[in-house]
């Protein structure tokens, strides 16, 4: 053993574990996107033939997914002006 700590600095777990706690909202918004855009697709487009239900679908989940990934940008930008 060469005497070296290969401990992982508190700043790194940080990072990890609020990149990991984004990346489970956007999971969690990006499939009630989905969900949400998929019941107004429903309402919406009652023939079912248009691809107006897979739009709104698509539509729904492209939100929540940016929403999600907003809200953790936001929070490492947080995080990092704090530790300066």
């Amino acid at each position: 053993m060469s005497g070296q700590s290969t401990a992982t600095p508190p700043s790194e777990l940080a990072v990890s574990s609020t990149i990991r706690q984004g990346m489970e909202t956007m999971f969690i918004r990006t499939t009630m996107g989905f969900l949400v855009g998929g019941m107004v697709g429903v309402v919406l487009a009652r023939s079912g033939s248009s691809g107006a239900r897979k739009a709104l679908a698509g539509l729904g989940a492209g939100i929540g997914m940016g929403s999600g990934w907003t809200r953790t940008s936001i929070d490492l930008e947080e995080m990092l002006a704090n530790k300066k």
